[in-house]
């Protein structure tokens, strides 16, 4: 049952992301959610 529900969870956040992707602009996401890698990268 772990496994179904983290499942679940998975493809519904992947579904979340794909929406938010879809709705808000690159730049602010990579604002709001920045990474070391991103930092080093840019």
């Amino acid at each position: 049952k772990q496994k179904i529900s983290i499942l679940v969870l998975s493809s519904a956040m992947g579904s979340s992301l794909r929406e938010i992707l879809d709705n808000v602009c690159y730049p602010e996401i990579f604002l709001s959610f920045p990474n070391e890698k991103e930092k080093k990268r840019l």
